[in-house]
């Protein structure tokens, strides 16, 4: 298990994911980034998202799946906008497409449709669990066999076309930590550390573990 203490609110590019994005130079992942509720999941996605785009040595192509209500993207998308000064990430960030698959019924199959067009080397999924409640109703089964299929859809995109997925999940809907379908799944957990350690007391330094 690796540790690093990094800041995701901070959506500019900082030294705190360098290793991170030399992983992924390295070889395509399948990430299962957990947290709890406003620890900074999304804000890290943009930070993520933000540092590839910004990347001098490499030519991302990513696809940013939204599975919250629209309105938090475009709230994090002006942040974007307002906050990074990379001229390289600014313009490659234009052209990103972002997508709500659960929006107006959408069915989940499209998401095939748009994978196979803009053949993406990397995927972000953030708030995968966003549209679960706590309840047992029809409507929450119903989306939970949505969600597992787009779990799965997500493995076969892995194995298929090498694609590096990352995806963020609260800690209170669990997914095992196992294999699938032999894919390699790195899970990754956002913690405060002043929860853990009293001694770090930055604002909106998080501790990240990382599980492989």
């Amino acid at each position: 298990m690796k540790e690093y203490i990094i800041k995701p609110i901070e959506i500019v590019v900082t030294n705190d994911i360098e290793k991170l994005i030399e992983s992924f130079n390295l070889k395509s992942k399948f990430i299962v980034c957990a947290g709890k509720e406003k620890v900074g999941k999304t804000a890290f996605s943009y930070k993520l998202l933000n540092r590839i785009l910004s990347d001098e040595n490499k030519v991302w192509k990513p696809l940013f799946i939204g599975m919250d209500k629209p309105l938090v993207y475009e709230y994090w998308n002006d942040k974007f906008r307002e906050k990074i000064d990379n001229k390289k990430a600014i313009e490659a960030f234009g052209s990103v497409p972002f997508v709500y698959p659960f929006v107006n019924e959408q069915p989940v199959e499209y998401l095939t449709t748009i994978i196979d067009k803009h053949k993406p080397s990397l995927i972000i999924v953030d708030g995968f669990d966003s549209l679960l409640k706590i309840d047992e109703s029809a409507e929450d089964k119903r989306l939970i066999i949505k969600l597992y299929f787009l779990y799965s859809l997500l493995m076969n995109v892995f194995v298929e076309h090498k694609t590096t997925i990352i995806i963020t999940w609260r800690n209170n809907y669990n997914i095992n930590r196992k294999q699938h379908k032999a894919v390699p799944i790195t899970y990754w957990e956002l913690n405060r550390p002043e929860y853990l350690v009293e001694e770090i007391t930055d604002y909106g330094a998080t501790l990240l573990k990382i599980i492989e």
